[in-house]
């Protein structure tokens, strides 16, 4: 399915007025949308008026409206260019906007007669010819029909059905002849019974103005509310669910007028994925969002300006669907946006996610509940609930929560076997880093408290810990004492009082555990799990906090956009390559680095983790393979004593 393209609003007016190039006889109709067009972007008095050169002793007001409009005037130039015939090139060469309207209007007005003349005489002209459908035929004469009242002149019902009747052939005739002499008569009743009266099934009637037109589609009508609409000349829903990619529109280019000159607020427009029941996919494009609309529309002048004629029918292109994955089934999960969010947040849970849908951080879906995911059954279990009856900080940095974790049974690349966490109170925004040894957790408390008081212009107030010997060391006594930071330390035995690192530490192990099994990455690198998982749950909403931490510590909102599926495969366009050899390298997405801007990607083949700016992410195959269950015990262990 080709990408759907957006283009800055002086890009689409120009696209709208090279549709409707200037051929002479399509001047009423070129003339309206060049209206239309200046209108929308404030210049039509380019064509109305000219604004000489101020004298010397002028206002600053005079020329900046001089210069303004000699800007104005390569744009309106180029707008002319672009929608014109060569015919009328010689218009062109004058050296104001007014000056080559009048030319082309002087030129024209010849047209603006013979055109009448020469749809006229083709109306009556028009036949029925051995071989051609009649529903062809039919719509040949709405054509013409349409292109004389654009024109200007009006038919009155009795002549258009008169002019239908003897398009026909005497044996058609004998259908429409009981309309014949009636005071009041719609063109579209013979219309519709014309064609109603050549078909052998009702079901199969294909009455113009609401007609299945091609089988295969199957039902054109909305899968929501049956609406279909051919005097529409727009595609309207009222939901966002189906949108592949929109462009919110500005309050000045939103409103859309309904029945009755009802006006109502279009708030995007983009590519809307209609879900036909034959299992083909119909793209709709430039489809407005309307929430207030009662019904969703789809417009058949729009579909027919898509399709090619053929054989009485119109043909358009559609997509098999392969792109739709029913939330019924895991192998085709990718369709299902929660479960695909759940994986790329580190397998948080539902109700997290829901929060950061209803906030507006994961775009526009429909949030569903989804089957029990089996890498969280495998990664995560469950324990008793801590002690919440803490006092609360009542400001950034006026409590940080630390404790260290491991030793683990797999060493981390790197030979990590620890990890220390620091948790800030008010927020609950935190850090965590990879150690040796538990005797690196002063080193890595003086690295934290430089890097949070610097960004924050904040002083750290209590650090609360449990009883770890790691803790207790005269050096790191003497930090606290000399930075006025109090030591805030559990009971003995309790270190559950500790609760919000030992939950911090649960989470993230648990986390850690859960996109290990999905992947097909080795025990080692669980040290990469972690740190993705923190810098994920810095960025969704806890229990404790109404806001993401991410939010009250930068107050700023986390963009959740760049997010990927940790262990997914990915292909990484190289450096510099060889003119035979492949342009890109398979590799496995493994990190956010924290200093620049990019990605982690290990490369199986070379062993290497290393930072590139982007790649091919393949989350679609990854989700839609069968989980390997990839299970890997990390635990922790007894620490060796010597």
């Amino acid at each position: 399915m080709s990408a759907i393209t957006f283009y800055s609003p002086k890009e689409s007016l120009r696209l709208i007025m090279g549709k409707w190039k200037l051929t002479g006889q399509n001047f009423p109709v070129w003339k309206m949308h060049l209206d239309n067009v200046l209108n929308a972007q404030g210049k039509r008095y380019m064509i109305e008026k000219l604004i000489t050169r101020p004298k010397c002793n002028s206002p600053e007001k005079d020329f900046a409206e001089y210069f303004k409009f000699m800007a104005d005037e390569s744009d309106v130039m180029s707008i002319f260019s672009f929608s014109t015939s060569p015919e009328f090139t010689a218009d062109l060469r004058v050296k104001y906007c007014h000056e080559v309207v009048k030319n082309i209007e002087n030129q024209v007005g010849f047209y603006k007669n013979s055109g009448k003349y020469l749809i006229m005489k083709e109306i009556y002209s028009l036949k029925l010819e051995k071989g051609q459908s009649i529903k062809d035929n039919l719509l040949e004469m709405r054509r013409l029909f349409k292109s004389l009242s654009r024109m200007g002149y009006k038919m009155i019902q009795e002549e258009l059905v008169h002019l239908m009747w003897f398009s026909l052939t005497d044996e058609i005739r004998t259908t429409v002849s009981a309309y014949i002499g009636e005071p009041k008569m719609d063109v579209a009743k013979p219309h519709e019974d014309i064609l109603a009266s050549l078909e052998p099934k009702p079901s199969a009637a294909a009455e113009l103005m609401d007609s299945d037109w091609i089988d295969e589609l199957g039902d054109l009508s909305c899968p929501e509310c049956g609406s279909k609409d051919i005097c529409s000349g727009n595609h309207i829903c009222n939901h966002l669910q189906g949108f592949r990619r929109r462009e919110t529109l500005r309050k000045d280019r939103s409103n859309l007028r309904v029945g009755e000159g009802t006006m109502l607020v279009a708030e995007a427009v983009g590519s809307y994925s209609l879900s036909l029941p034959s299992g083909l996919v119909l793209e709709l494009e430039n489809c407005y969002y309307v929430p207030k609309m009662i019904k969703n529309v789809i417009s058949f002048d729009l579909l027919v300006d898509q399709a090619t004629p053929s054989n009485g029918l119109y043909v358009l292109n559609l997509q098999e669907n392969r792109e739709v994955y029913h939330i019924s089934k895991r192998s085709k999960e990718i369709e299902d946006q929660t479960y695909l969010w759940h994986c790329r947040l580190g397998h948080i849970n539902k109700k997290r996610i829901e929060q950061l849908q209803k906030g507006g951080l994961l775009g526009s879906f429909d949030f569903r509940p989804f089957d029990n995911c089996e890498s969280c059954l495998s990664g995560k279990m469950t324990k008793q609930p801590f002690n919440k009856n803490n006092e609360r900080a009542s400001e950034l940095l006026g409590i940080i929560h630390t404790d260290v974790c491991g030793p683990f049974s797999h060493e981390a690349r790197g030979g990590y076997r620890y990890f220390i966490t620091f948790t800030d109170d008010f927020s609950r925004y935190g850090y965590v880093y990879l150690i040796r040894h538990k005797s690196e957790a002063f080193e890595r408390f003086k690295e934290f408290q430089n890097e949070v008081q610097n960004q924050l212009d904040r002083n750290i107030k209590f650090l609360r810990s449990d009883r770890g010997g790691e803790y207790l060391s005269q050096e790191f006594d003497n930090h606290l004492m000399e930075f006025g930071i109090v030591s805030q330390l559990t009971p003995p035995y309790t270190p559950q009082m500790n609760d919000v690192s030992e939950r911090r530490n649960c989470t993230l192990l648990d986390m850690v555990r859960s996109m290990m099994c999905r992947s097909s990455l080795p025990a080692s690198f669980w040290g990469h799990a972690l740190e993705i998982a923190a810098h994920i749950l810095n960025r969704v909403q806890t229990k404790s906090v109404e806001k993401t931490p991410y939010e009250i510590w930068t107050s700023k909102k986390p963009k959740l956009s760049f997010l990927k599926i940790w262990g997914c495969e990915v292909y990484v366009k190289r450096p510099t390559s060889e003119k035979l050899k492949p342009k890109s390298d398979k590799c496995i997405f493994v990190g956010y680095p924290k200093t620049t801007m990019g990605y982690y990607f290990y490369n199986p083949t070379e062993n290497k983790v290393f930072v590139a700016r982007n790649g091919k992410f393949l989350e679609d195959k990854f989700l839609t393979t069968e989980n390997t269950r990839n299970d890997i015990d990390l635990q922790e262990v007894e620490e060796d004593v010597t």
